[in-house]
């Protein structure tokens, strides 16, 4: 898997992975859609190319995004907010 900084354009692949976890027949499912509104994506993606406290990194499997990060600097340490991989998959080492 290769790793990179996530632009803008990846916005609507992030969302995709992002409700992909979900059982769209569980209040969770709903959270994430509100969550993950393309918008805010987009604006995630455009402060973290622009704050280097933040990262919000895709992995990518033969040019496809399966999956990304969101983590910021808390100093000393690096917190991840979100990971997620696209279940498609999950389960393959």
């Amino acid at each position: 898997m290769k790793m990179r900084e996530a632009v803008p354009e990846d916005a609507a692949l992030i969302r995709e992975i992002a409700l992909a976890t979900t059982d769209a027949d569980n209040a969770r499912a709903r959270v994430m859609e509100r969550a993950y509104q393309l918008e805010e994506i987009v604006r995630a993606i455009s402060s973290s190319e622009e704050a280097k406290e933040q990262l919000f990194i895709v992995g990518e499997t033969d040019g496809d995004v399966i999956g990304f990060y969101h983590a910021i600097d808390r100093g000393d340490t690096w917190e991840v907010l979100r990971l997620y991989l696209h279940p498609a998959h999950h389960r393959q080492g």
